[in-house]
């Protein structure tokens, strides 16, 4: 019996995997499927932080020799989890039909802005359709492995980006290419992927754009900390695709929580300025002067005669005496006239106090801290 319930066992796992490579499209296998920090891209005007993750979950050492010690490591621990806390109990607030905004407000005061902004990002991209499709999916994916496990379903299985139709799609012949986009739709989210990985020329970039429905949409790929195709486009350089896009009615980024497309346009000018008198810089100041009617926010950090400085959600730049002259001397740009800053927004200190207690709890709760602060303790006594 127990040999005829194994080989059962050993049927219904190849079945679901059979079931898994059947949707195959829905595998998150993609590398690019990552906040984007790619070590290429780091020039000297431009400085990439860590992942907030990795920042937010790096233990402090802390020596075990007394019980105030072993007081310490719990404060150490609950401090490293406190942010996770938070963000739980922000969805709580935004379940029990708080504004997103007031939520990202208090957030922010009671764990710090990229943390609000992690938490914002990740509330606005789940009216994206990728967000949609990939819960359909898990759900799915989830009924099938609960017909023959009681465990919790082990993977993740988001939507691949971009779709497998699409793979080395700009590297093929052109009749290829249109055979291709006329059998398949190309999803916001594709297109995402091809503005900033793909090294196709402008016109390559421009046809897949006009191929694309719902450039409006939400971008639920999370490969850049934004929810718009037109910060995709912003960061890849891609000047005539960034007109297109505002053409076709994509309004710029202007959050007060999250970087503004001109924060983004900023950041792309600085990375290009590593390479003085190529097209590449000349495409960054142009896409800078298009979005300036736009009146957008900046959020510079320092700014003299001698530097700028700007930082947002993990990324900074900086463009130093040399750059500023340059750029003012070949193309007439004065920096400086592109600052405006961000409108803060007025916060409820009654949400506050409310996120700080319901956080507090939760890491008091926390079995994983109770259980090592005590292991802990008995270590010294």
């Amino acid at each position: 019996m127990v040999m005829v319930n194994r080989i059962i066992s050993v049927v219904l796992l190849v079945l679901f995997v059979v079931v898994w490579l059947l949707v195959d499209d829905y595998l998150s296998d993609n590398p690019h499927e990552k906040k984007f920090h790619s070590s290429a891209e780091i020039k000297k005007n431009v400085i990439v932080s860590a992942d907030i993750n990795s920042s937010l979950n790096k233990a402090t050492a802390v020596g075990v020799t007394h019980s105030m010690s072993c007081d310490r490591l719990k404060d150490t621990k609950l401090q490293n989890k406190l942010s996770d806390f938070y963000m739980q109990v922000a969805a709580k607030y935004i379940d029990a039909g708080y504004r997103l905004d007031d939520v990202t407000q208090a957030l922010s005061f009671v764990a710090g802005k990229d943390v609000a902004a992690a938490f914002r990002l990740s509330q606005l991209r789940q009216d994206s359709d990728f967000a949609a499709k990939t819960d359909e999916r898990m759900q799915y994916l989830r009924e099938e492995w609960q017909t023959f496990s009681d465990k919790p379903f082990p993977f993740k299985a988001e939507r691949r980006v971009p779709a497998k139709a699409f793979d080395g799609l700009l590297s093929k012949p052109l009749e290829e290419q249109q055979v291709i986009l006329s059998h398949h739709a190309l999803s916001v989210d594709d297109l995402a992927y091809f503005l900033l990985f793909e090294k196709g020329n402008e016109g390559d970039l421009l046809r897949l754009l006009v191929h694309t429905t719902g450039v409006e949409q939400v971008v639920g790929f999370s490969a850049l900390d934004s929810s718009s195709i037109l910060d995709y486009a912003i960061y890849g350089n891609h000047a005539r695709s960034v007109n297109a896009l505002l053409n076709r009615g994509v309004l710029p980024s202007h959050d007060a929580f999250l970087a503004s497309s001109m924060d983004w346009a900023m950041y792309n000018l600085a990375k290009q300025m590593a390479n003085h008198g190529s097209s590449a810089v000349t495409q960054a100041v142009s896409i800078l002067e298009t979005l300036n009617d736009y009146q957008l926010s900046t959020r510079w950090t320092e700014s003299s005669s001698s530097e700028i400085v700007g930082s947002f959600s993990g990324f900074s730049y900086q463009f130093d005496a040399s750059d500023i002259e340059y750029l003012n001397n070949e193309y007439g740009l004065n920096l400086k006239s592109f600052f405006r800053a961000p409108v803060m927004l007025p916060s409820s200190n009654d949400l506050v106090e409310k996120m700080r207690h319901d956080a507090a709890v939760l890491a008091f709760d926390s079995n994983k801290v109770r259980e090592d602060y005590a292991a802990c303790f008995k270590l010294v006594h």
